[in-house]
C-alpha cells in the first residue's frame, strides 16, 4: 500500500512538471548536460588528443582512392576543433603529441619518414593558422549569439585550409608531380573539405549547450517534420546515384537546409557529415554517375569544394537557427524575469500562478505566501538604494535555494515578493515560511561603512479554498501580510478563513435533522498568530 501511494505521488510530481512547467522550458537559461570526455590533468588531456588524432588519421588513410591522398581527413578538423573548444588544451606538451600521433599513424601505414614530415607540417600548419585566427575573433564566438559569428566560423575554416596550402602547394609538386598552382587548387579544395565537414559538429556541441534541455520524449511519436526532412534527403541520394551528371552533386542541398531547420544543430550536423563524407568517398569510385574524369586532378578538386559547399550551407541554416533561438529566449527571458533577482516578475508569476491554480486536484492544498522586507525604505535612506537593491538581489538568492523546483516564486513589487506551495498543506506551508523567515535574518549586508545591515521579512500566509482564484487568495495573503506588520513585523501570519469547522456543523445539522429540529449554520472563524 505505501508503496502505492510513492508511485501516485511520484507520478502527480511528474504530471505537475510537465504541465505546470513546461512552458519555463523556453525561458530559464537552463542548459545541457556538457559531455566531457576530457580527462582533468593537463598531462592526460594532451595524451588524449594525441591518441583521438592517431585514430583518426588510421581513418582517413583507409579512404584513400586517388593520388595517394584520403578521402576524408578528419584529423586536422578534429584537433583544431579541441584547440578551439577545450582552449585549455592548447599548449605545448599538445603540439607534440599532435605531431607524435602524424608520424607515427603515417609510419604505421607504409610511408617514408620524409614524406611523413613533410605531410605533418602540412597539417600542423593548418592547423596553427585556424588557432591563430580564432585568437582574433570575438569572445564566445563558437557559440553562435549573433548571426555574423557563423560567417567567423567560416572564416577560421578557410583560414585554416589556407594555411595547410602554403606547405601542402609545395608537396603536391614534390610527391604528387603537380604544377605549383594545380597543386594549390587541389590542397586548398582537400583541406577546406575536410574541416567544412568536420569541424561544424563540434561547433554544434557547443551550440546546444546553451539550449534548453527537453522532457523525456520516450514513446512520443517522432516529429513528422523530421521525417519528411530525412525522407527528403533519402530521395534526393536516390536521384543522385540514379541520374546523377554534372549538377547532381547539388542534389541533397534543399534536404540538408530542411534537416538543419527541422533538427538540434549536432544532429543536422551529422547528418550532414554523414551525407558529405559518403559523396567524397562514393564520387571517386564511380558509384555517382558524375559523367566525369575524377582522375584529372582539377575534376577532383572540384568536386570536393563543391562538397565543402554543401556542407557549409546547412551549417550556416543551423547557426543563423540556433542565434535566433537564443536571441529569442533571452529577449522572453527578460520579459517575463526581474532584472535585478531573476525571479518571475508581477505578470509572468500571476500567469503561472494562475496555471497552478487551474491544475489543482480536487482536495489538494496550495499555500501563498505574502513576504515584505521590513524598515525596507529606512535601509534605502540609511545606507543608500545600493544597499537596498543589495538586499533584495540577496533575498532573491536565498528565495530560489530554500524553495523547490516546482514552487513559484516571483517579485511582485519594490521589496514584496509572493509564492506558490503547489500541493502544500498548510502545516507544511508554516514550515517553508519560517525556513524562509530565518533565511532573510542570516542574510549578511554589509553597508558601505562596513556595518552589517539587518534584514528581517514579514510574511502573510492563505491555503486555498474551494472557489478560490488567485485574485482573491493574494488578497487574503496580503491581508495577513499586513497585520504582522501592525503586529509588531519579523513574523508569520495565518489568514483567516471562513472555511473551518463546515465538516463538523454538516454533521451536527444531520443528527439535527433526523431529530426533526430547525437547522442554522454559523461559519466558524479561525485566526493564530505567531509571535516571533
Amino acid at each position: 500500500m505505501s508503496r502505492c501511494l510513492t508511485n501516485f505521488i511520484n507520478f502527480s510530481d511528474l504530471r505537475w512538471n510537465l504541465l505546470a512547467g513546461v512552458s519555463e522550458l523556453s525561458e530559464r537559461p537552463v542548459t545541457l548536460r556538457s559531455w566531457n570526455l576530457l580527462p582533468t590533468q593537463p598531462v592526460l588531456q594532451s595524451l588524449f588528443v594525441g591518441f583521438v588524432v592517431m585514430g583518426l588519421c588510421i581513418v582517413g588513410i583507409h579512404t584513400q582512392v586517388l593520388f595517394s591522398l584520403a578521402s576524408v581527413w578528419p584529423a586536422n578538423a578534429a584537433l583544431l576543433a579541441l584547440l578551439i573548444v577545450k582552449p585549455e588544451t592548447n599548449r605545448p606538451l599538445t603540439w607534440l603529441a599532435a605531431t607524435v600521433a602524424y608520424l607515427l599513424a603515417d609510419l604505421l601505414a607504409g610511408s617514408d619518414m620524409s614524406r611523413s614530415v613533410l605531410l605533418t607540417l602540412a597539417n600542423l600548419a593548418g592547423v596553427a593558422v585556424g588557432a591563430m585566427v580564432f585568437r582574433l575573433m570575438p569572445t564566445g564566438v563558437t557559440k553562435i549569439r549573433e548571426p555574423a559569428d557563423a560567417m567567423h566560423l567560416i572564416a577560421i575554416m578557410g583560414a585554416a585550409a589556407g594555411g595547410a596550402t602554403v606547405v601542402g602547394g609545395i608537396i603536391a609538386v614534390m610527391l604528387l608531380g603537380m604544377e605549383y598552382w594545380e597543386g594549390i587548387y587541389f590542397w586548398f579544395a582537400s583541406e577546406l573539405v575536410n574541416y567544412a565537414v568536420i569541424m561544424p559538429v563540434a561547433f554544434a556541441f557547443v551550440m546546444q549547450e546553451d539550449r534548453p534541455a527537453r522532457t523525456d520524449r520516450r514513446g512520443a511519436l517522432p516529429d513528422m517534420n523530421q521525417v519528411a526532412a530525412l525522407g527528403a534527403l533519402v530521395v534526393s541520394l536516390g536521384a543522385l546515384h540514379a541520374w546523377g551528371r554534372v549538377g547532381g552533386i547539388a542534389f541533397p542541398i534543399p534536404a540538408l537546409v530542411w534537416c538543419a531547420v527541422c533538427f538540434r544543430p549536432v544532429t543536422a550536423m551529422l547528418i550532414t557529415a554523414m551525407t558529405c563524407s559518403w559523396l567524397l568517398f562514393a564520387a571517386p569510385l564511380g558509384l555517382i554517375p558524375l559523367h566525369g574524369h575524377l582522375d584529372e586532378t582539377a575534376a577532383l578538386a572540384s568536386l570536393r569544394l563543391g562538397v565543402a559547399m554543401i556542407a557549409i550551407a546547412p551549417f550556416t541554416v543551423a547557426a543563423l537557427n540556433a542565434a535566433w533561438l537564443g536571441a529569442h529566449r533571452r529577449l522572453h527571458f527578460a520579459a517575463s524575469h526581474d532584472a535585478m533577482t531573476g525571479l518571475f516578475n508581477r505578470g509572468a508569476f500571476v500567469e503561472r500562478a494562475n496555471n497552478a491554480l487551474s491544475l489543482r486536484s480536487p482536495g489538494d492544498d496550495m499555500c501563498l505566501l505574502m513576504v515584505d522586507i521590513d524598515h525596507f525604505k529606512a535601509i534605502n535612506d540609511t545606507h543608500g538604494h545600493g544597499v537596498g537593491d543589495q538586499v533584495i538581489t540577496e533575498l532573491g538568492r536565498m528565495l530560489r535555494e530554500s524553495l523547490r523546483s516546482d514552487d513559484l516564486v516571483g517579485r511582485v513589487g519594490g521589496e514584496e515578493f509572493a509564492i506558490v506551495l503547489p500541493r502544500t498543506s498548510e502545516t507544511a506551508g508554516e514550515i517553508i515560511a519560517e525556513r524562509i523567515r530565518h533565511g532573510a535574518q542570516s542574510l549578511t549586508i554589509r553597508a558601505r561603512d562596513g556595518a552589517v545591515v539587518p534584514v528581517t521579512v514579514s510574511i502573510g500566509l492563505a491555503v486555498t479554498i474551494s472557489g478560490d482564484d488567485l485574485s482573491s487568495l493574494m488578497s487574503v495573503a496580503d491581508t495577513a501580510l499586513y497585520e504582522a506588520k501592525r503586529g509588531g513585523r519579523n513574523r508569520l501570519q495565518r489568514a483567516e478563513r471562513e472555511y473551518e469547522g463546515v465538516a463538523a456543523q454538516v454533521a451536527a445539522a444531520r443528527a439535527k435533522w433526523s431529530r426533526g429540529g430547525a437547522i442554522t449554520f454559523t461559519p466558524a472563524r479561525r485566526r493564530r498568530n505567531f509571535d516571533l
